[in-house]
């Protein structure tokens, strides 16, 4: 409905509904590839309700605040089957351009080009799945780096993890997930609200 750009700052306040597309390629070099949902080679898209925040970070990163019923879905460009999604009260994603990423001067608003997800950040109504596990929780801190997903639940509530092929959920008041898919790890904090594993 509304866009304001500062061209000076690059920085932009979206008014409205909308939504947005990061395409991170498919690198050169295995060595410098990451791997897990919202990082490596894929596009993902976010889209939301009511605005996007656009906050110019330092060495060209950009913080991007997403609020109003904000969903997002991954998609990898190396294994079609590798999808994940997250929908939540609020969104923030933190990016950066790709170490070889050129950019002409003269592109609109200064973006385009290739992005890579460095941190992604969720409150409220949190529900992220991928092929092989979907969690529900009220605060996500998923750093791309280290592959690691903090996930908190609501006072007075528990995280709830369910496993494909798992009959019943597992429930804790705060998880640990290592989502390199190598890995895939899920660590418990307080299960069912006693004790520590």
């Amino acid at each position: 409905k509304h866009l304001t750009w500062h061209d000076i700052t690059s920085e932009a306040e979206v008014i409205g509904d909308g939504q947005l597309v990061i395409r991170e390629p498919d690198w050169t070099s295995r060595e410098s590839r990451r791997s897990g949902p919202f990082s490596g080679p894929g596009t993902s898209r976010f889209t939301w309700e009511e605005r996007l925040d656009l906050v110019r970070q330092a060495d060209d990163r950009y913080r991007m605040t997403m609020r109003g019923d904000v969903e997002g879905m991954w998609a990898s460009t190396v294994d079609h089957d590798d999808v994940a999604t997250i929908t939540a009260d609020e969104v923030d994603v933190l990016s950066r351009r790709g170490d070889d990423t050129q950019v002409a001067e003269d592109t609109p608003m200064r973006l385009g080009g290739d992005m890579e997800v460095d941190r992604l950040q969720a409150v409220g109504r949190v529900l992220l799945s991928t092929p092989t596990r979907t969690a529900d929780c009220h605060m996500l801190d998923y750093n791309t780096r280290t592959n690691i997903a903090e996930m908190v639940a609501r006072a007075g509530r528990t995280v709830s993890m369910l496993t494909e092929g798992a009959s019943m959920p597992v429930h804790a008041t705060r998880m640990i997930w290592n989502m390199d898919p190598a890995i895939d790890t899920i660590t418990l904090q307080n299960p069912r609200g006693t004790g520590d594993r």
